[in-house]
């Protein structure tokens, strides 16, 4: 379970949707984010790293590779025929014939090393291809988190922003009607509102592309 007080972190509440996909494959015993109530940049990076298709295909890619090293450097398969003259047996005028023939192909001296570390040169650069398409997704979903978490924020101080405008338009208005008041207070607190609304917008998009930055 995630400690509610680590920091940083974001309520699981705000962030359903934006793990939604990656939680949503894993069975509800092994659900990394089950009775946690902040979604962790360390689980979230955990989780990026074991569904991510990208990392698991040159994962595979890679194995295939450094397996292709024994083959590189053994022999082909040896050759046997066999050569039957089948009307000379049991023919008094002719013995029987038949031809076996065994060969075996060997590489010009030094070939087969140069296949062997030409294999093992291509798997060392599919295991750094592995890494570095790690190390870039450890980076995206640190700096998704990272988005995500600005937005969310950004979204609190706004409502609160927005909330106290309102009460501030609301006296504003009660003092105008009795006059104490010029309308220019009023309509500034509607602008300010109009303002503040607009930014929330600007957030809230935001945390979207965050989301989709997140599942991707």
């Amino acid at each position: 379970m995630i400690d509610p007080r680590t920091r940083p972190g974001i309520s699981l509440l705000l962030v359903v949707a934006a793990v939604g996909c990656i939680a949503a494959d894993a069975p509800p015993a092994s659900d990394p984010f089950a009775g946690a109530h902040e979604l962790s940049a360390d689980v979230l990076v955990e989780q990026v790293l074991a569904r991510n298709p990208t990392l698991t295909q040159m994962t595979a890619a890679a194995a295939a590779a450094a397996a292709r090293y024994p083959q590189a450097i053994s022999l082909e398969d040896p050759m046997f025929a066999a050569t039957i003259s089948p009307r000379t047996f049991g023919s008094h005028e002719l013995d029987g014939g038949y031809r076996l023939e065994l060969s075996q192909k060997y590489p010009w001296p030094g070939k087969l090393c140069l296949r062997g570390q030409n294999a093992a040169a291509e798997a060392r650069a599919a295991g750094h291809d592995v890494e570095d398409t790690r190390l870039q997704l450890i980076e995206s979903a640190h700096n998704a988190f990272a988005d995500y978490y600005l937005a969310e924020r950004g979204l609190t101080v706004s409502q609160e922003s927005l909330r106290l405008l309102e009460e501030f338009r609301r006296n504003a208005e009660t003092l105008f009607t009795t006059g104490k008041v010029p309308q220019q207070d009023l309509l500034q607190a509607e602008v300010e509102i109009g303002k503040q609304r607009q930014r929330q917008l600007t957030l809230e998009r935001m945390r979207q592309v965050a989301r989709a930055r997140i599942n991707t």
